[in-house]
Order: C-alpha cells, then structure tokens, then sequence
C-alpha cells in the first residue's frame, strides 16, 4: 500500500511538473503576429515618369484614368503601431492627390478633415498619416499645413531615391466654367481608385465648385480635374439625403487655387517652403 502510494505521488509529481512548464512555455513564448508591412513610396520613387499635364487636347475618360494612376493615394490615420493588414481593412479612408514630385520628396493635397484623427483614440498621432498608392506602396506622411479656413491641408513624403519630377497645374477659381467636364478619382465606400465623372453645376461664393460627379464617404479630399489634368478642387462633401431628403446629387469641391498662396494656412515645420517651392512654377501666378 505504502508503495501504491508512493508511486501515485510521484507520477502526481510528473504531470504537474509536465503541466507547468507547458503554462509556463505558453507565457514566454510570444504570440506570432503577422510580419509588418514594408514602409516606402516605392511605386514613385522608382517610376521612369509622370504624365505630363495639362494635356495637349482634352483627354478621354480612358485617358483620364490612365493618367491619373500614380497622381491619388488613399489616406488613412496613423495607426500608432506596427502597420499590418488588418488595419487597412477596417481604417477610416479618404483620399489625396499628387502636387508636387521633386528630388526631396512628394507635396500631396488633401482635405483638413481627411488629415484630423477621426476619435480620440488617434490624437497622439494627429502630424501623420498613412499613404497607400494604388500599386501597393505605403508610407507616412507628414501634415505639414492645414488652411485656417478652407478644407485643405498639405502632406509631406520624403523621397528615398529617385529624381523623376512632376508638377499639377491648377485651374484658378475665376477661370472654372459651368457646364465643363470633369472627372472625380477616390475611394467611395471603399471601393478603391473609382473613377466618376459629371459636370461643373455651378460656381459661387468664394471656395467651393459644385459638381454633378457622384461621390460618397471615401471620396473626401480625391482630385476633380477638368478634361486637360487641370486640377479643379478637392472633393469635400456631398449634402445628405438622409437629413436633407430633397437633396439630389448635391457634390462639392473646394477650390484647389488655395496651393498657390501660402496666406490663410498655418504651417508645420518645412511647410511653408514647400508650398512656395510649388506654386512658384505656377506660369500664371502673378495674375
């Protein structure tokens, strides 16, 4: 019996020994995350071009499309943390657009809403942002201006490598005429890099451009571009049904001619000459 016993003690012994140090095993081990995202603009840093705009003659929407390929970016809050996947399938998204590309960096135009953490959560990280182009490449950017009255803001990328420049011409508010085409690029409900197009509706007042190309959430701070490459505005907003029910296909754009001054915006670090590094090759700045 007293055999028995012993024995039963001992193989108790075993298995509580086995048992911790399988818990313990489980504890130091740590847990297998997925690999984070590579970081870099690499889709740009190593194109052999941009297009060149404002075309010769108006472009088709196929033309448009094609050309507009390596020009808008998603834009998503900085996460805080490691980049992976499943950050890019539940972010808030909205867009931007290519300013400026030179040796130093890329300048890109978005809205000042699209550049704001969207909850309290991401204010620790309000200065940047997550980029992604639409061949794949993600990158942080900086927020280098917010206008103080316009919904604009300015990001910064800076270049790794590679020297291949671009410049987007931008069509002065005065000049923008009712009934003219123009073409919307963004993301509506996460459907990326869509394509819409519609009509300039009307200009009035002193910043927006009403437009017929449909738009949803996603869309906020995507090009509208006239049928040259001309940039228009930055899509804004649309007036919702939901609390206007009469409303129909209501969009809106804010003037993008507000890059091509640096009154109205406050600025962050090299902002200000950034900016004035753009709009100074602007042929028709001194209208």
């Amino acid at each position: 019996m007293t055999t028995f016993l012993c024995t039963l003690l001992i193989i108790s012994g075993l298995i509580t020994s086995v048992a911790g140090t399988y818990v313990w095993l489980l504890k130091s081990s740590p847990v297998q995350e997925p690999a984070p995202l590579p970081l870099g603009l690499v889709s740009h840093d190593l194109a052999n071009s941009f297009p060149s705009l404002p075309a010769g003659t108006p472009m088709t929407a196929v033309e448009i499309a094609a050309r507009t390929r390596l020009l808008v970016f998603i834009v998503m809050p900085d996460p805080g943390r490691p980049l992976r996947e499943a950050y890019l399938e539940n972010s808030p998204v909205g867009a931007a657009a290519l300013l400026m590309a030179d040796e130093a960096g890329y300048l890109l135009a978005t809205n000042r809403h699209v550049a704001e953490p969207p909850i309290p959560f991401f204010k620790n990280h309000a200065e940047r942002v997550l980029v992604v182009s639409s061949q794949g490449s993600y990158a942080y950017a900086d927020v280098i201006a917010r206008h103080q009255n316009l919904d604009l803001a300015l990001l910064w990328i800076q270049r790794r490598s590679g020297r291949t420049s671009f410049r987007q011409p931008i069509t002065h508010y005065p000049e923008m005429v009712v009934g003219s085409s123009v073409y919307v690029v963004g993301h509506p409900e996460r459907l990326f890099f869509t394509l819409s197009s519609g009509l300039v509706s009307r200009v009035g007042g002193d910043s927006t451009v009403q437009l017929s190309a449909p738009i949803s959430p996603g869309n906020s701070g995507g090009p509208a571009y006239d049928t040259f490459g001309n940039l228009l505005g930055l899509i804004t907003f649309a007036v919702d049904k939901r609390t206007t029910p009469n409303a129909e296909n209501l969009n809106f754009a804010t003037r993008a001619d507000a890059f091509l001054t640096e009154t109205g915006w406050n600025f962050r670090g090299e902002g200000k000459g950034m900016l004035k590094r753009f709009f100074q090759q602007d042929p028709n700045r001194e209208r």
